[in-house]
């Protein structure tokens, strides 16, 4: 008696390719593909737009921007002193109207970091000043350098606001606060080049606090690692002014540089 084969229990199924199933999937939601597919253009749209209309803020707060510094910088050829406070008064006043129309824009920034500066040239020029005149202009300045750390989407802006806070902490004498400020310029922000630049205003610090050795130490270090930089020199001269450094070096002491403010307008 002869066997009989097994029958298959299962019909043999053809596996859909990639592309079947797309079409399939395509048609079993066309509604909802749509719908996504003009979400996605109208979003494209709007952010288009938002782009340009930003490119455009950007460039008129620049214009803004540029226009006040360039005149401000220009005031020392006027002669007249009614007329030159008038225009530095107007100018100020467009740099303030700048920041509050255009507060995203780079300009705005760049509008906080020089109207602080001329706050603190003001507190550390103008000695008819008394201490809580003095206290009150240098507290205006530190809100508009912790502003730009705060609104800034860049470590050199960052870094800028914060060298500008820790120049405010060292007129205010608190020196430990400034020491702080400047090291976190070296160890956050040591890309953007400002290293020699706080390490000096380190330095400076550590000296009040009579700490001589420490602020020799940064001194070596910025006129050995950084040659290059306008910092040199300086670090140099404060070096061999000190009397046991001197010594070490032998070489004849030379009178230290005057005092620098760290805090300069950003062009």
């Amino acid at each position: 008696m002869s066997k009989s084969r097994p029958m298959s229990a299962d019909p043999i199924v053809k596996e859909k390719s990639l592309f079947e199933k797309f079409v399939e999937f395509v048609n079993s939601n066309t509604r909802g593909l749509f719908i996504a597919f003009i979400a996605i253009l109208v979003g494209g749209v709007f952010l288009y737009l938002y782009l340009q209309n930003r490119s455009k803020d950007d460039d008129t707060a620049t214009q803004i921007y540029d226009v006040a510094v360039l005149t401000i910088e220009q005031l020392r050829y006027v002669t007249n002193e009614q007329q030159r406070g008038m225009i530095y008064v107007q100018q100020v006043s467009n740099l303030n109207g700048l920041i509050q129309q255009y507060p995203d824009a780079t300009a705005s920034l760049r509008a906080r970091l020089y109207i602080a500066n001329l706050y603190i040239e003001r507190a550390v020029l103008q000695t008819d000043l008394d201490n809580a005149q003095k206290n009150q202009i240098i507290m205006i300045a530190m809100e508009l350098y912790q502003a730009v750390n705060d609104k800034a989407t860049t470590d050199f802006y960052r870094a800028l606001g914060t060298l500008g806070l820790a120049y405010c902490y060292e007129l205010n004498n608190q020196i430990d606060m400034a020491i702080a400020k400047y090291q976190t310029v070296i160890d956050k922000y040591g890309k953007e080049g400002f290293t020699p630049y706080a390490m000096i205003g380190m330095a400076q610090n550590l000296e009040i606090k009579q700490d001589v050795n420490g602020a020799i130490n940064l001194y070596r270090q910025v006129a050995d690692n950084f040659t290059n930089s306008q910092w040199k020199k300086y670090a140099k001269a404060k070096i061999y002014s000190n009397p046991t450094a001197a010594a070490q070096g032998q070489i004849m002491p030379v009178q230290p540089t005057p005092g620098i403010q760290l805090s300069t307008p950003v062009q």
